[in-house]
């Protein structure tokens, strides 16, 4: 049975958008830090998280939504589902 993704925030879209244009431009997901500075490049995208404690909460509701799975032992593991 497959499962349907939740909805998500507006903060959590925040950062869902800016894990896949990271991807896309970078060509790696990018780095709890790297999603707390925001920025792409030098250009900030979303604004600044000062706590990677809110990414890694954020990341968990993603997991939880089904908008991406976390991979273990891996750096910048996330895969889009």
């Amino acid at each position: 049975m497959k499962s349907e993704k939740m909805g998500l925030t507006f903060k959590q879209k925040q950062i869902y958008d800016f894990i896949v244009l990271f991807e896309k431009q970078v060509g790696v997901y990018p780095t709890y830090r790297q999603i707390a500075a925001g920025k792409i490049e030098g250009t900030q995208l979303i604004p600044q998280r000062l706590s990677t404690n809110h990414i890694f909460r954020t990341m968990n509701a993603l997991v939880e939504r089904k908008w991406i799975e976390k991979m273990p032992n891996r750096k910048c593991g996330i895969k889009i589902l």
